[in-house]
């Protein structure tokens, strides 16, 4: 539901909601806003910029993950981004994710799964 609200707060032609994969809704955009999915690596290994609302989950993602997104911290952050990316402001110096990032990553992930065992 979060997207409806996010697409009722900007009068935004380009903002969707879909029912479609998820790897083809990354595909078909510019920038994915991740609240608590692994679409969030899908979208890092497809080269896409992430932006991650960190106030929205309880997820904590590893902060090696965090450096490759560009983390909001409050709604009115939030706001501000998606106003500054439709007026073509937006800033994030966005660092592309590397396949040995991603290996390290996929180890420690499995790691912290298997300790809630």
């Amino acid at each position: 539901g979060g997207y409806r609200e996010v697409k009722k707060l900007f009068n935004s032609k380009n903002l969707s909601i879909t029912e479609e994969h998820t790897i083809s809704s990354i595909l078909n955009c510019d920038f994915v806003i991740c609240v608590q999915s692994i679409a969030l690596y899908d979208a890092l290994i497809l080269g896409k910029p992430v932006i991650f609302p960190s106030y929205i989950s309880s997820n904590i993602f590893d902060p090696n993950i965090l450096k490759y997104c560009f983390v909001v911290n409050s709604p009115d952050e939030l706001v501000t981004c998606i106003n500054d990316i439709s007026k073509n402001k937006f800033d994030f110096k966005f660092i592309k994710y590397e396949g040995v990032d991603f290996s390290n990553s996929l180890q420690k992930w499995k790691k912290s799964l298997e300790s809630i065992i």
